[in-house]
């Protein structure tokens, strides 16, 4: 994305999907877009609202260390490991933006696999799920890019 910002194109991109670790840099970049976009996509607002901030969260800041030393929260009924990386990215990352909050005028595409089917469970700006348990809308949901 960095590359396609740099050379002017990143404003032609109209579908961006993920798995993994880049779902987070996806995430990060729907949630900047708008912003993005006011700036005409200028490498320099992408590296201000992405690339800096991305790489502050794996270089400057310990991530796997902040998560060690909240691990014992897990212990918690309520809290699993997932929603404790899922709070350190809402804080570090996103400031509780949901994912009904994506922009129109890009496609951002999160995806997972769904543990229980295996099938492929993707997170959008509209739905969320897979199609052997079926979707839901995200509009009311208050589902955060950090939790997907």
């Amino acid at each position: 994305m960095r590359h396609l910002a740099a050379g002017g194109l990143l404003r032609n991109v109209r579908h961006v999907t993920s798995v993994s670790g880049g779902s987070v840099a996806n995430a990060l970049l729907g949630s900047a877009w708008r912003e993005l976009r006011n700036e005409s996509f200028r490498i320099e607002a992408f590296d201000e609202l992405v690339t800096h901030p991305l790489l502050a969260l794996v270089s400057d800041r310990s991530l796997a260390r902040e998560l060690a030393v909240r691990s014992w929260r897990s212990l918690l009924p309520t809290l699993s490991r997932t929603s404790l990386l899922a709070d350190r990215l809402d804080t570090h990352l996103f400031d509780g933006a949901r994912l009904e909050d994506l922009p129109e005028g890009c496609w951002f595409e999160i995806n997972a696999a769904n543990l229980t089917t295996g099938a492929r469970f993707r997170f959008t700006r509209d739905l969320v799920g897979d199609y052997i348990s079926g979707s839901a809308p995200t509009t009311g949901s208050g589902v955060r890019l950090g939790d997907c």
